[in-house]
């Protein structure tokens, strides 16, 4: 009896644990969140967090003393917000405070994804001041970023680390060239002669040992390429760092060797990306410099181009919805660099949009309904039916059989399917910066079809609706999406039709079945948009095909959602109240006299 008394008291110990603990980590992230959206001139709230950090400091530093997970995370995320404040940096700076923080936390050691995640985000922090940037220059802080990055296979990891890589060249560039050149040179130093001399010279190395001693340096510099290219395209920034790296990549002059070694190996994306931009550097240092002609430039990217294409299917789906993130951004600065290079048909980063939403097909697809149903509503919908056509008739022959492959791949996936859509989803969300116009009426139209097709599926199948719910988030997400899309890009009615269908589409969904407040917040956010967008009295009465079917399910919804018994919902609900009041008592609508 006291045995099985000892078990249930030791498991529920656990279960108390288990449920503090993720209590806890809960309420400090969003302490964090909270920290970050203040400012830190706060005379109430920072002093008191910033006191609480030296005391903990001073605890954690006493002999046998171990803070937990969650408290070094939180400390560590804590001190990079108070180094937003260059007073309050220089203080705990000059007291040796960060130095005490790393060696009490154990961050330089740690194994734990959010701690390395919190101790890269704080050197970085450390960067935003020129006593940081001294200060990281001369130490060897820096390199354990650079072997974080090198030795982790977490990609969250690799991404923070490459951020950090961009942003201490891009400091330290103006301050000390030399060091920002030995930092390229570090990154670059494993695909010098040794490894080279090493894989070349042994027949009998296998992939898994190649891809285990290049990849990581692969992917690293292409990662930082790509950062640094996204601050010369979205930020306006030059191209020394980019052209530092070009000097270098010649340096090691045996890159060609490695392309062909990488066709027999699973790095072809990670070089293909490296060497993509390597020749447009190439090329475009030849054309400011006036050393080459129109023809040559459009040649060279003739056959770039027919290269980004034959290698885009040589991967798993993954990683060609990974290289299109790439190309969006690569093909942006092409056509942004060269424009007197365009053929005349549409610009490939646009083709490449129409690539990149097909994997959120698999998620309808795969889940909801079959490919022959689709294609049958398809047809029945002379609006979409029009938008696809019309998308697919400008896309040249190539562009066109490679989106039939890419469709073939990804409707007969069966393995991955929901990391397939959420990654295309990211992809899509990330690169909106880059989108044109054009581009985003696409995105727009295409998620609100899918949307739609989601939701006449579920209620025509209300067996689906447990699978809808499990996966909501995935849902809930593109909703708030498309409200972003609407209100960064304000398209009318001519940019598509589809804009009538938004808010049907927000009722719709939520009479479905009883959402939980976080989705009932981001679809009744999105219904406000809308609102605002297409809800004024005059189109309300162009859009409506039965009279005032839309506007009579608003005021029972409204209603109902101002009662919830969640603030957030209810907050919501009493935005679109305030929308719809503010565009009937506007005077621009106002009935003549």
């Amino acid at each position: 009896m006291a045995t099985l008394s000892g078990r249930r008291t030791t498991k529920s110990t656990r279960l108390v644990e288990k449920f503090c603990a993720t209590e806890i980590d809960r309420d400090l992230k969003k302490t964090l969140i909270e920290l970050w959206s203040r400012n830190t001139d706060d005379k109430h709230i920072f002093p008191v967090f910033a006191e609480w950090l030296v005391k903990a400091v001073g605890i954690w530093s006493t002999p046998g003393v171990t803070p937990g997970t969650h408290s070094i995370s939180f400390a560590l995320n804590l001190a990079s917000i108070l180094c937003k404040n260059e007073d309050k940096f220089n203080e705990l700076n000059n007291q040796n405070f960060f130095l005490k923080l790393i060696k009490a936390t154990k961050a330089r050691e740690s194994q734990v994804t959010k701690i390395k995640m919190a101790y890269v985000r704080l050197l970085g922090a450390f960067l935003d001041h020129e006593a940081g940037i001294l200060w990281m220059t001369g130490s060897n802080l820096w390199e354990d970023v650079l072997g974080l990055c090198l030795a982790s296979r977490d990609g969250v990891v690799v991404d923070e680390c490459s951020h950090f890589v961009r942003k201490i060249l891009e400091r330290t560039l103006e301050h000390d060239e030399n060091f920002c050149g030995g930092v390229i040179k570090r990154i670059m130093l494993p695909l010098g002669e040794n490894i080279y001399s090493c894989i070349k010279g042994s027949e009998d190395v296998s992939d898994d040992v190649a891809t285990e001693r290049l990849q990581p340096t692969l992917k690293l510099t292409g990662n930082v390429l790509e950062e640094l290219v996204k601050g010369v395209q979205l930020e306006g920034k030059d191209f020394g760092l980019l052209f530092l790296f070009l000097k270098n990549f010649h340096l090691e002059g045996r890159i060609c060797d490695f392309m062909m070694i990488a066709q027999k190996r699973p790095l072809l994306f990670d070089l293909s990306k490296i060497v993509f931009i390597m020749q447009f550097l190439e090329l475009y240092a030849e054309v400011i410099t006036n050393t080459t002609t129109l023809a040559k430039v459009a040649a060279s990217i003739s056959k770039i181009r027919s290269n980004f294409l034959q290698n885009f299917l040589k991967g798993s789906i993954i990683e060609g919805i990974e290289f299109i993130s790439f190309g969006l951004l690569f093909w942006k600065l092409v056509e942004t660099k060269f424009p007197l290079c365009d053929d005349g048909n549409v610009p490939l980063s646009h083709n490449l949009t129409m690539l990149i939403f097909m994997p959120n097909l698999a998620f309808v697809l795969k889940y909801l309904t079959k490919v022959s149903d689709l294609e049958a509503e398809f047809e029945n919908d002379d609006i979409r039916q029009t938008f696809f056509v019309r998308m697919m008739k400008t896309a040249p022959y190539d562009i066109k059989r490679l989106f039939a492959e890419w469709r073939k791949r990804i409707i007969n996936e069966d393995d991955n399917v929901n990391e397939i859509c959420k990654c295309g989803f990211r992809v899509i969300k990330n690169s909106k910066s880059l989108f044109s116009r054009d581009q985003a009426v696409i995105v727009f139209r295409f998620f609100v079809y899918f949307l739609s097709d989601v939701v006449r599926i579920v209620r025509e199948n209300p067996e689906k609706l447990d699978f809808l719910v499990n996966e909501v988030s995935y849902i809930r997400e593109i909703f708030k999406f498309v409200g972003v899309l609407v209100d960064d890009f304000d398209f009318v009615l001519k940019d598509g039709f589809e804009v009538t269908y938004v808010m049907a589409l927000c009722f719709d969904f939520l009479d479905i079945t009883e959402w939980s407040s976080e989705v009932v917040v981001e679809v009744m956010t999105l219904a406000n948009i809308a609102t605002a967008h297409y809800m004024a009295p005059n189109m309300a009465l162009l859009v409506e095909e039965t009279p005032d079917l839309t506007i009579t399910r608003l005021g029972p919804l409204l209603c109902s959602k101002t009662l919830h018994e969640c603030p957030e919902v209810r907050k919501a609900a009493l935005d679109v109240v305030c929308t719809s009041s503010a565009i009937s008592s506007s005077s621009k609508y106002a009935p003549d006299p």
